[in-house]
Formats: C-alpha cells, structure tokens, sequence
C-alpha cells in the first residue's frame, strides 16, 4: 500500500532551470529540487545513514538505521535494524516503511546486537540487488577494537524481498593477518561502467580498516566473493569512510573523509590488466570543503549529452554537520584520461548548497527520468536524531554561469 509522502518544493538558488518536456518549442519550467521526508525521527525512533539503489527497471530501494531510542552506532550492545522503503516512479511516491533486517531474527545467528551501515547496489542488467552491512557480535564499538562483521543480503526480484545471506567477515578480513576490525563504507556500492566478466560488470566497495586506513575491494560475481584492489598498502592511510568512482577509462577513484575537505586517490590498471596495477598518492583538498567536520558523503560521475562527464562530490560544508553541499566539476571527454592526477582530480569544484541547515551523511544515484536522487541526513525534531531525506534535483542546477 502506497503512502504520499510530504512533497516539499525547496528553491535553492536564485535562479530556474529551464528544460523542454515536450516536443512543442515552447519551454517549461523544471523544478530545481523536491525533497519528501522518507524517515522521521523521534524520541522513540532515531534514524541514520541513507543508503539508496536504483534496480534495473528504476524503481528506488531507500534504506535507513533504526536506532531505537539510543542513536548509538553499531557496536554498542544496543538494538539496530535497517528499515526499508520502495518506489517505482522516481521518488514522487513511496511505499510504507518495512523492517528489512532485523538484528532480532535468529536466522542470521544468536546473539546479533544490530545490523547496520548498510551500503546498497542493484545490478543494471538483472533483478539482483546487494546489501553490505555491519554485523555486530560482541557488543563493541569500532574504536574499542571489537570485531566488527561483514554481512551481505541478496535479492533476485529486484529488491522485492532479501531471501540470501552470507556472513563475508572471513573474506575481509583473510587479506591481512594484521586486520582486526573493519567496516565498508555505508551509501553506495559502485558498479563499474568498463569492466564486465561473463554475467556481471565489476563491483567496488571501499572500506576502513582500523589503524591501517581506507581500501577497496572488487567482486565480479555480484559481491559473492571479494578481492582487494592493490595491496595491503593503504592508498589512502589518514581517511576515513571512502567512496568509490570510476573515470571515463575504467581507473578507479577513491574519495575518502576527512576533516576540513577530502582526499582522493587513482588506480590505474597495468595495460592488458583489469586485476593488476598501482595505486597513485593520496592528496587532500579543501577545493570540496568540508569545515571542522569530518563526515559521509558520495561521489558520482554522470556522462553529459556531448560526451562531457560531470563529477558530484556531496558533503557537509560546515561548520560542523551543516550545509550539506553537492561539489560539481566537469571533465571534458578526450582520448585519454592519463594526464588526471589525485591533484588535478581534487581541484575546481564548484559548490551547489542543498540545505542551511544541520545536516551529515548522504549518497546519491541517477533516476530514470534523468534527475538526481539524493538521501541524506537533515535534522529532525528530535535533538539526538536526523530525518533522511530523498531529494529529486534536476541536473541543471549544476552548471556554471558564463
């Protein structure tokens, strides 16, 4: 049964897009950003970290943490499902919210204090949707040293129900006998655009391993088995939470948190590769400011209608978890992208603000009707929680006035 959320037209700048809907000559206008409130906070009821997917007949699967009363991560001995709620027309509507995984149920083994941090991606050819999550056995938060576990859960009917789950902690954690507890990022999966291998295009997650920094990992049978991109030398030792992305030619983009900006890192692919090669240095940018925070975000290229790709890095400006911000910048299409650095990479963004007001984590994908749908973290009524929030935002506002 459908619910109509609350839609909310936010202006956001001083100006209107402009584009054509119809084939006539006269244009419309097309509304730079609506928003609708997805999951609303409450002293009962605290609500974090979005983690959205489109499936392959484009329709929306938002997930969220449901942290009862406490708002505590994952870690903590306390109580934490993930919720989930659906749409399949581009966010206008969305079905009520459902309890996808429940830390509750003895399927996934006793003694589960919560799931949570999900990070979510559905196959562009198929039914299949991933989840990745935080399993949490022994009651202890990251930064305490406890085991943190990697979960994954499966659906084939395009993300309809979740029937297959396997605990992966071995895999990550088989990479290094030095590893003692990690987590992937929440958000988004990456699924690559270049690389395919019999039934599916490649998959990236990123994780944080800790005392060691940030790496990603790739799967080519659908997040069934994982391997790591590189070697156990960090390609990004100071940040936190990473992202993944791709540029034009397949080489692979690493986005990782921290406070003040963000860094970001290339892997470049040995000729004749798509398992072996190098990773570049870490360099950080306040180009993507993010002031006295540091804090979640996504990153996402978009090719244009000339062959142009449009980069977005989101992220709280700040001060502190305020001012979420989307960072835009162009690549223009060429032969080559070899003469992109980590250094050039970090350079000449342009901020677009969504929100004044506080705000923290979010992610993003492109829907079907050719705008971007945003999740992120705003605050809600509540002062220990955030509301999360999906925003349809038209691609035009991320232009640069001549």
């Amino acid at each position: 049964m459908k619910s109509y959320a609350n839609l909310t037209i936010i202006c956001l700048s001083a100006f209107l897009a402009f584009s054509s809907f119809s084939s006539c000559d006269k244009l419309k206008p097309e509304v730079p950003v609506i928003e609708s409130v997805l999951f609303q906070s409450s002293a009962d009821s605290l609500f974090r970290i979005p983690a959205i997917a489109v499936t392959s007949d484009g329709n929306l699967i938002a997930l969220g943490d449901h942290r009862y009363k406490h708002g505590k991560d994952v870690g903590t001995a306390n109580p934490l499902d993930i919720l989930v709620r659906r749409s399949s027309d581009n966010g206008q509507t969305w079905t009520d919210s459902e309890v996808l995984i429940n830390c509750n149920d003895e399927t996934y083994g006793e003694g589960i204090y919560g799931f949570g941090d999900a990070a979510i991606v559905a196959d562009k050819e198929s039914g299949e949707v991933v989840i990745l999550c935080v399993g949490d056995r022994e009651g202890k938060t990251f930064g305490n040293g406890g085991r943190l576990e990697v979960h994954r859960f499966a659906s084939t009917d395009g993300g309809a129900t979740f029937t297959e789950h396997s605990d992966l902690s071995d895999q990550f954690y088989g990479c290094s006998a030095t590893w003692r507890t990690l987590f992937v990022a929440s958000g988004k999966i990456f699924q690559s655009r270049v690389i395919k291998t019999d039934k599916y295009y490649r998959l990236y997650c990123a994780a944080l391993v800790g005392g060691c920094g940030e790496f990603v990992f790739y799967s080519d049978d659908f997040g069934r088995n994982w391997n790591l991109l590189g070697t156990t030398s960090s390609p990004c030792r100071s940040g936190d939470e990473p992202k993944v992305e791709e540029l034009p030619d397949g080489s692979v983009i690493l986005s990782g948190r921290a406070n003040g900006g963000r860094y970001f890192n290339i892997f470049r692919y040995a000729e004749g590769s798509f398992t072996e090669g190098t990773w570049g240095s870490a360099k950080f940018t306040k180009s993507v400011l993010a002031t006295s925070n540091s804090t979640n975000g996504e990153i996402m290229a978009i090719q244009q209608m000339k062959g142009d790709w449009l980069y977005l890095q989101s992220v709280p400006a700040g001060p502190g978890r305020t001012h979420v911000t989307i960072y835009f910048k162009t690549i223009p299409a060429q032969e080559s992208y070899s003469d992109i650095t980590p250094t050039t990479f970090g350079e000449g963004w342009t901020a677009y603000q969504i929100t004044e007001l506080n705000s923290a984590y979010s992610t993003m994908v492109m829907l079907n009707n050719g705008r971007v749908g945003f999740y992120y973290e705003r605050k809600g009524a509540d002062v220990n929680g955030f509301d999360l929030v999906f925003a349809s935002i038209s691609t035009q506002v991320f232009t640069v006035a001549e």
